[in-house]
């Protein structure tokens, strides 16, 4: 049985102390979203469903800011020490089912577009994707219809 209201009692005192909160994967940000009460968003590569979050989800909003990153896996600590001044992990444990609170401090948006973070920013980048999606041209500063 799933228990979010004890899983929430982790997540809370970090909230306080204005952590943004997020997930490694759209399935845990929508199911924990319901549950919380507040959206958590996709942080990381994801899978195929977490692209939408990167459309809804404005990462230049969140330079210099904390993030609480949720993930029923253990973090493999590479995966997010580039983006953030320190990192530190806690973990805990509900119904015998192990879950590790990833916090990173200070986000660093500018490596966050340079890396291979898996979000996708919004702005110009977002354009250029959804083009690629759509009609599978690629807008440039040279050329806004180049095809990739």
């Amino acid at each position: 049985m799933f228990e979010p209201e004890k899983i929430a009692e982790h997540i809370r005192h970090y909230e306080q102390q204005n952590f943004l909160l997020a997930t490694d994967g759209y399935s845990p940000s929508a199911t924990i979203s319901y549950h919380y009460g507040k959206e958590f968003f996709v942080f990381g590569e994801g899978g195929l469903h977490a692209r939408q979050d990167d459309m809804l989800t404005d990462f230049r909003e969140f330079k210099g800011r904390n993030i609480l990153i949720l993930t029923k896996s253990a973090p493999v600590m590479e995966q997010y020490t580039p983006y953030f001044k320190r990192v530190e992990t806690k973990t805990f444990s509900v119904r015998e089912t192990s879950f590790y609170l990833v916090l990173g401090y200070d986000f660093n948006y500018g490596q966050g577009r340079a890396g291979s973070c898996g979000f996708i920013p919004l702005g110009e980048d977002l354009v250029d994707f959804v083009g690629l999606l759509v009609g599978g041209e690629r807008r440039s500063e040279g050329n806004k219809n180049e095809k990739s």
